[in-house]
């Protein structure tokens, strides 16, 4: 129980600490290549702080290197994210309480999964600055559909994300 309160405590001043040190935000947008046409005023435009495939969310570098599709211990249809983990930050630290993977079908959020895989539990470890660890992660599907993938930092007021997609080739 002490721990408990003693970790929320830590959270809450850490919080604090966060929200009295930030210098505004920075709402830089910039234009999407190839959207644009000769003339035209009208153009789509994303958030620079969502970045394709890899990189960095605070202190943390994360790379999502390939996906698998697979079976739970259940025989439900799985997909497993592979996926790098880069301490980068000034203490030895777990993927767990850094970073925060989500994956999405059809605008739903999915459900972890629990496969045996070497790495699965890689997330869990703790590892030093400096140091990269290849995780698994593993979500039920709901079809197959194309998943959205998003890595964000678990605490944090920032809206990076690193993001990525795997569309099911058809049969």
């Amino acid at each position: 129980m002490k721990n408990w309160i003693a970790l929320l405590l830590s959270a809450l001043m850490l919080l604090s600490l966060t929200a009295c040190g930030s210098g505004g935000t920075d709402n830089k947008t910039a234009e999407k290549p190839g959207e644009t046409t000769a003339g035209s005023q009208e153009t789509e435009k994303i958030d620079m702080k969502q970045q394709e495939q890899e990189g960095d969310l605070g202190d943390y570098h994360v790379k999502f290197v390939d996906f698998t599709p697979a079976k739970d211990y259940e025989g439900k249809d799985v997909i497993v994210v592979n996926w790098e983990f880069t301490n980068n930050s000034e203490d030895t630290t777990s993927a767990d309480v850094a970073v925060y993977i989500k994956a999405f079908q059809n605008g739903v959020e999915l459900d972890p999964a629990y496969v045996d895989l070497d790495g699965a539990d890689n997330s869990m470890k703790d590892i030093r600055p400096g140091t990269t660890l290849d995780i698994h992660t593993s979500f039920v599907l709901a079809d197959t559909s194309t998943v959205e993938f998003e890595a964000t930092e678990l605490i944090s007021f920032s809206d990076d994300m690193v993001v990525t997609t795997y569309a099911f080739e058809a049969e």
